[in-house]
């Protein structure tokens, strides 16, 4: 039975039409562009990460989709309905039909209205971040409601005054966000028992040159190309930081509060018969080769001969790791390693100290070194993912802002005294939030000699380190990090998961 009313209930304003217009027009073409990202997996134009807003970080999370497509398409299907509905409105006459329109709109708007109070509360309350694209749509979409609730108030404040029910109209406002409020909790529940989509992927490295493929067959590992972090011909390497200041450092009272014994990175401590200088011969073993630098670590008042013959022991206990195809070995003495050298499993990592993913995995992959024990090491490969050192970067992200100075000051501490590396990498990535660059002075100054570390960061050596890593990073495909890198294949992407790490230890390193 249809109830008829007596009086002619008004349908929506012409103003509210065009703001309802203006408003779903909006929401439409943000939810659309946010749709094709999703689809094509592209980059969002703006929006650069940084603690507050990251577009990216929002848009990849697990709550960004629903049965394995956007969120965003349910959003194209409430602001065209709305935007149909308009339409209806303003080439008919037929009272059923408005009514009809009517309805569609007001459910449509307060639908969408209580979605994005959802949708707000995840990026504040579960993701940390905020997409200003996401904020935009939604603040319209709450627009929208406000405007169809003031249509449910006017006209029930109409209907109290002729002492009828506006049933013969529109639904009831408590109908209206009883529905919008059911919409909103099967998409929730939708998208709380749905199984997350991996954040990662396993790319697996081809050799094409047959040459390569068959010196596998013997010792693939002392085959293909040795990477050497210093080999960057006669090209300047220069770096965007700051002067690493005395005062910064504290340098003066933390050198005076060392011991004259201390060991050194790459130069010599004054002593009471030394003038300061490096003698010739070991000058000439170190441009002969830079790998004294990394594994030899010279001692106040090392020769020549002893840097050589630190040398030839270290080379004994070096081991070449495959990467790439096999195509690329990397000589673990010429590398930050985390854990020891002489570990049964060897994963090299590239990543970088700015990037949320690298943290995660980080963690995911302390996990999986609790398991394995000392049968687990990591190779670092530090990428900063900031244009001021690696040129691959075309759009800076805010986050990213200090990435060359992390990398650097990390090279650098590990060039000071490579045992105090670990203890200063797993700060920085254990940290509840990225350090600023002061802290990272400090702490390093802590590890480590302030003296010898400010000598060796203002030396050119960490920017021909940074400058090979981005080079090595060329070489592996560039695209997103963190990346561990296996012989033949690579984990690819924020990976929270330990048991998938050990699985891939276990099946690619045996």
């Amino acid at each position: 039975m249809v109830l008829k009313s007596k009086i002619e209930y008004p349908s929506f304003s012409l103003f509210q039409r065009i703001g309802l217009a203006m408003l779903a027009c909006i929401g439409l073409g943000i939810a659309s562009y946010l749709a094709w990202h999703g689809f094509a997996a592209s980059k969002v134009v703006g929006c650069a990460g940084n603690q507050i807003f990251d577009c990216e970080h929002v848009l990849n999370s697990r709550w960004s989709k629903i049965l394995g497509m956007p969120v965003s398409v349910l959003a194209i299907g409430a602001y065209g309905a709305i935007l149909t509905s308009l339409v209806v409105l303003a080439g008919t006459t037929r009272r059923w039909l408005r009514n009809a329109a009517d309805n569609t709109i007001v459910i449509g708007c307060v639908t969408a209205g209580i979605a994005a109070v959802w949708f707000i509360s995840l990026q504040a309350f579960v993701l940390g971040h905020f997409c200003l694209y996401c904020l935009t749509a939604h603040g319209c979409s709450i627009g929208l409601a406000a405007i169809a609730t003031l249509q449910i108030r006017n006209l029930n404040k109409l209907a109290s005054q002729s002492g009828e029910s506006t049933r013969s109209h529109l639904i009831s406002g408590r109908l209206v966000a009883a529905m919008g409020v059911a919409s909103v909790l099967v998409v929730a529940m939708l998208q709380v028992s749905s199984k997350p989509e991996p954040t990662y992927t396993i790319e697996a490295y081809v050799v094409e040159d047959s040459g390569s493929v068959e010196t596998e067959e013997f010792d693939p590992m002392s085959d293909g190309e040795v990477f050497d972090p210093f080999d960057v011909g006669d090209e300047e390497v220069e770096i965007e930081e700051e002067q690493v200041a005395r005062d910064d450092l504290d340098l003066k009272e933390k050198a005076e509060d060392r011991p004259s014994n201390t060991s050194v990175g790459w130069h010599q401590k004054k002593g009471p018969r030394e003038s300061g200088r490096v003698p010739l011969p070991t000058v000439a073993a170190i441009l002969l080769r830079p790998s004294i630098l990394l594994g030899g670590w010279l001692q106040a008042g090392d020769t020549g001969e002893a840097a050589e013959k630190e040398l030839q022991v270290e080379e004994k206990v070096s081991r070449k790791v495959a990467i790439l195809g096999r195509s690329v070995t990397l000589n673990s003495a010429q590398w930050p390693v985390v854990g020891k050298s002489d570990a049964k499993y060897m994963v090299v990592e590239m990543f970088d100290y700015t990037c949320p993913h690298c943290r995660k995995t980080h963690a995911a992959l302390a996990e999986a070194s609790k398991e394995f024990g000392e049968d687990l090491a990591l190779l670092m490969i530090p990428v900063p993912m900031h244009s001021g050192c690696n040129d691959t970067v075309t759009v800076d992200h805010e986050k990213h802002r200090e990435a060359c100075k992390f990398a650097k000051l990390a090279i650098g501490v590990w060039l000071t005294a490579p045992g105090k590396f670990s203890e200063f990498h797993k700060w920085l990535m254990e940290a509840p939030e990225v350090p600023t660059t002061k802290e990272a002075l400090k702490k390093a100054a802590e590890l480590v000699d302030a003296e010898e570390l400010k000598t060796t960061l203002e030396s050119k050596v960490p920017g021909r380190y940074l400058k090979n890593t981005v080079r090595l990073y060329k070489k592996s495909g560039k695209g997103a990090i963190p990346k561990l890198l296996f012989p033949t294949t690579a984990l690819v992407g924020k990976t929270e998961s330990a048991s998938v790490i050990r699985q891939m230890v276990e099946q690619h390193l045996q």
